[in-house]
């Protein structure tokens, strides 16, 4: 990958349906982790706020119509790890917020 001013050149933005078709099927092989407490949250984000890469995703789903389940992912490709915030019981703390945030973490 090249960096240039903090920006990935040469990524692709989108996938056409029939590149997705093409590429090959693969699983995720590392570690999971699911963070379901804010003193988890203030334990993990004091090792995340030295990571120069961040990658993640969101998810909301609806849940017995009432309660909304939200979870945040952090991907780390280099130690084959995964966390999986659970936002709905962690809410989102000040810690987790400042490691987002962050100007100094590519994401």
């Amino acid at each position: 990958m090249n960096f240039e001013r903090g920006l990935i050149k040469n990524v692709a933005t989108s996938i056409s349906k029939e590149e997705l078709h093409q590429l090959p099927v693969g699983q995720f092989k590392g570690s999971i982790q699911l963070i379901e407490s804010t003193i988890e949250v203030e334990r993990v984000c004091s090792n995340l706020c030295y990571e120069p890469v961040l990658g993640f995703d969101t998810e909301s789903n609806l849940r017995l119509k009432k309660e909304i389940q939200t979870m945040f992912r952090y991907y780390n490709w280099q130690h084959q790890a995964m966390l999986t915030f659970q936002a709905d019981k962690t809410g989102l703390p000040e810690t987790l917020i400042k490691v987002l945030s962050n100007p100094k973490i590519l994401k």
